[in-house]
C-alpha cells in the first residue's frame, strides 16, 4: 500500500531547537530534453531531405547550435516558432552549397564528424574548412577521413595529423560513394556519418565495417541511425554482419519529427 506523507522532526545543531517538516505533494509534468545524439542526426537528415520538415523536442545545446549555423552556411533555410519549440527546416534535397567561411564547430564532435562526410556532397569547385576549438583539434577523425579518401574525396589536415581542422576540396561531381571499408572499433559516429549522407552519393554505397577484431564500437548508436533512415524510406540492408548497402535515391522529409 502507498505510504501517506507524515510529519517528520529534524534536529538542528542547537540541541534545544527542532524543526517540524510537513511534507507536501507536487503534481505536474516535466518535459525531458531531447537526445543530443538523435537531435544532430535529425538536423542533418532534415537538411538533406526533400521538402519542409518541422522538428519538435530538439535539444538546445552548443552542439545543435553549431550544427544549425553550419547548415545555414551551406544554404539550408530554417526558422523557429515564437517559443523556440518547433524548428522548421527546408530540406536541400542533398544540394548543399559551398559556404563562404569556415564551419566552426566548437567542441561538437558528433556534428563535426557528420559534416566531414556531408560537405563532400557539395557540387561546386571550392574548399571547405571544418574546424573547432582547441579541444576539438585533438579529437580523432583519421579513420573516417581515410575511408572517404578511398572514394575520391580530397581531404587535408591543416594542423595535427588525424584531427581537425580539415580542408575538404569539393568538385562539381559531388561525392562518388561506392565501396567503402571503415575501421569501426573507435567511434560509431564515423559509421553514422557515412550512412546519413550515402543516399546522395553518385554511386550506391556498400559500407563494410572492419572492427580490427575488437568488435564494432557502440553498435546501438549505428542502429539508431539506420532506424531513422528507414523511417525516411531509405533502403539500408545488412545481408551479412556489418556490411551495409545504401541506395542512392535520396529521400523525402517527414512532415514532422519529434526528438525524444
Amino acid at each position: 500500500m502507498p505510504k501517506h506523507p507524515r510529519d517528520e522532526t529534524v534536529s538542528t545543531e542547537d540541541p534545544n531547537e527542532t524543526i517540524l517538516v510537513k511534507p507536501s505533494v507536487v503534481n505536474g509534468e516535466v518535459a525531458v530534453p531531447g537526445s543530443k545524439s538523435i537531435s544532430n542526426r535529425v538536423l542533418l537528415l532534415a537538411a538533406l531531405g526533400r521538402g519542409e520538415c518541422k522538428v519538435r523536442g530538439l535539444l538546445h545545446s552548443d552542439d545543435t547550435r553549431v550544427m544549425l549555423i553550419a547548415l545555414q552556411k551551406m544554404g539550408v533555410e530554417y526558422s523557429w516558432d515564437e517559443k523556440k519549440e518547433v524548428l522548421t527546416i527546408v530540406g536541400s534535397g542533398g544540394k548543399l552549397k559551398l559556404p563562404d567561411s569556415e564551419l566552426y564547430m566548437k567542441n561538437a564532435g558528433t556534428a563535426t564528424r557528420f559534416l566531414t562526410t556531408a560537405v563532400n556532397l557539395i557540387k561546386e569547385e571550392g574548399k571547405v574548412i571544418v574546424t573547432g576549438n582547441e579541444r576539438m583539434k585533438v579529437r580523432p577523425i583519421r579513420d573516417l577521413v581515410d575511408a572517404l579518401t578511398t572514394t575520391g574525396c580530397d581531404i587535408e589536415y591543416k594542423e595535427g595529423k588525424g584531427c581537425p581542422p580539415i580542408e575538404v576540396k569539393t568538385t562539381t561531381s559531388g561525392w562518388k560513394g561506392g565501396n567503402i571499408v571503415l575501421a569501426a572499433n573507435v567511434s560509431s559516429q564515423y559509421v553514422s556519418s557515412i550512412l546519413i549522407s550515402a543516399s546522395y552519393a553518385k554511386e550506391p554505397v556498400i559500407l563494410k565495417l572492419d572492427d580490427k577484431g575488437q568488435g564494432v564500437c557502440s553498435r546501438p548508436y549505428i542502429d539508431i541511425t539506420i532506424d531513422l533512415l528507414k523511417k525516411l524510406g531509405v533502403e539500408v540492408t545488412e545481408k551479412e554482419a556489418n556490411v551495409f548497402s545504401i541506395a542512392n535515391k535520396g529521400f523525402d522529409n517527414k512532415a514532422a519529427w519529434t526528438v525524444e
